[in-house]
């Protein structure tokens, strides 16, 4: 990768007195590379125009069939009705978040700090791998700033000191979702302060997990063993799940060895339009995205540290704390 890609950085503010930024972040440029097994099919409406893999040794093939699709159905306004699928192997996904682990234990664990914001959308696949975002940077029995209702364990939702196995619930969330994990068990509902108002929010209590079978290629070992381990990541007291990303890892690369995900998770990119675009002497196919959230108004200045924030900004760029 270009030394020129991997030195990007956010700006989010300029100094007007000395132009320097007053807060950047490093880019991470995104690519479906970073999965091991990922495939890709060019439809218009129903008709399969044409497909093959998405890898590295591939990627050309990929670019001239999208080109030859698009400029053949090209109308005179530069768009063309194509809709672009992508298909990537289950286990190559759990792979990635196996990655995540590592990068967690690396990054925040071994300096008994927490990331406190593992979701989705914090967790990036570039060509190097799969990267954590966004952390919040806790340190062991601090009160998180944030949560997320979706994706934070329960003593987060319920306000209460956090730890390592904080970061190992969410994880967990997220291979339970993997693997079309369904819980069954007693709930436990907190009301929850935001600075917008108070949330209901939700949790299952020591959830017993449900697994489809076909996933697991139909082993009832495979399933008792996946089944053990999601439970532990996803006790509701911290002290009964995995105290650290390294003995989690340690764990689940040896039950991706023993008992491998089989099929294929399917998406579309939604955001942005295909367009044929001009840079300098070539034409491009790109998608196009008009992002609204970066628009006009005034700045919201975070309560908790200060920070001004874009316009429509829902959580502060610098501490995660809800705008």
């Amino acid at each position: 990768m270009s030394p020129v890609i991997q030195n990007l950085v956010i700006v989010t503010k300029i100094d007007t007195e000395d132009n320097r930024a007053r807060y950047t972040r490093p880019f991470v440029p995104e690519s479906l590379l970073g999965f091991s097994e990922c495939e890709y099919e060019i439809k218009s409406g129903e008709e399969t125009l044409s497909k093959g893999s998405f890898r590295k040794e591939t990627i050309d093939q990929y670019q001239r069939n999208l080109t030859h699709d698009f400029e053949r159905l090209m109308d005179n306004t530069g768009n063309a009705d194509l809709q672009v699928s992508f298909r990537v192997n289950r286990q190559s996904i759990a792979r990635a978040i196996e990655q995540l682990l590592g990068e967690l234990n690396r990054d925040y664990h071994v300096r008994e700090k927490i990331h406190g914001d593992v979701k989705p959308e914090n967790c990036l696949v570039a060509l190097t791998g799969a990267h954590l975002i966004d952390g919040l940077d806790l340190s062991a029995g601090q009160i998180s700033p944030a949560a997320n209702s979706l994706w934070s364990a329960p003593e987060q939702i319920a306000v209460s000191p956090t730890s390592k196995a904080t970061d190992i619930y969410s994880l967990g969330l997220m291979l339970a979702n993997l693997v079309s994990g369904q819980f069954g068990g007693e709930i436990v509902t907190y009301l929850v302060p935001f600075e917008t108002g108070n949330r209901i929010v939700s949790i299952v209590r020591n959830p017993s997990i449900f697994l489809n079978s076909r996933i697991l290629g139909d082993s009832s070992d495979a399933e008792k063993a996946w089944r053990i381990f999601l439970e532990r990541c996803l006790r509701f007291d911290p002290q009964d799940r995995y105290g650290s990303a390294e003995e989690c890892k340690v764990d689940l690369v040896k039950l991706l060895a023993s008992f491998p995900l089989s099929g294929w998770v399917t998406f579309e990119l939604k955001r942005g339009n295909l367009q044929m675009l001009r840079i300098g002497d070539s034409n491009l196919i790109g998608r196009v995205i008009q992002d609204e959230t970066y628009g006009s108004g005034k700045p919201i200045k975070c309560a908790r540290c200060g920070t001004s924030n874009r316009p429509k900004a829902i959580f502060c760029q610098m501490c995660g704390t809800s705008l």
